[in-house]
C-alpha cells in the first residue's frame, strides 16, 4: 500500500539522500531553488562589501569584477552560475572571499593580473 501512495519503502529509501526533482517532488524543488537564491545574494553581497556590487562604474571596476567571475566560477555566463547547485555556489562563494581578502592583504597595482595569476583552493 506504501508503494502505490507513492511512499518510499524498504533499503531504496534509506539509501537514497539525493534529492528527487521528479515534477511531483515540489517541496524539495523549491528548498533547491530557495538555496540556490540565498546562495546568489550572498555572492552579491560579497562583491558590495568590496566595492563591486550592482554595476561597477569604471571600466576598471567592470575588467576587474569579470577577471574575479571568470577566476572563481570558471564561467562569466550569469545564467551559468545561477544554474550551480547551492552546496557549489557556496563553496565558490567561500573561494570569492578567500580571493577578497588576499587582494586586499596584498594590494597588487595590477589587480587583474594578479587575480588571473592566483591560484584556487580547489
Amino acid at each position: 500500500m506504501n508503494f502505490i501512495l507513492g511512499l518510499e519503502i524498504g533499503e531504496i529509501a534509506r539509501e537514497s539522500t539525493d534529492i528527487n526533482l521528479t515534477p511531483g517532488n515540489d517541496r524539495d524543488y523549491f528548498e533547491l531553488q530557495q538555496n540556490r537564491k540565498i546562495e546568489i545574494e550572498k555572492i552579491e553581497s560579497v562583491f558590495e562589501l568590496n566595492n563591486l556590487g550592482g554595476n561597477p562604474r569604471s571600466a576598471a571596476d567592470k575588467k576587474i569584477k569579470t577577471a574575479i567571475i571568470q577566476k572563481v566560477f570558471n564561467t562569466t555566463s550569469k545564467t551559468e552560475i545561477e544554474k550551480m547547485l547551492p552546496q557549489e555556489l557556496n563553496y565558490r562563494r567561500q573561494e570569492l572571499e578567500e580571493l577578497f581578502k588576499e587582494i586586499e592583504l596584498n594590494q597588487p597595482e595590477d589587480v587583474v593580473g594578479y587575480i588571473m595569476g592566483y591560484s584556487m583552493v580547489s
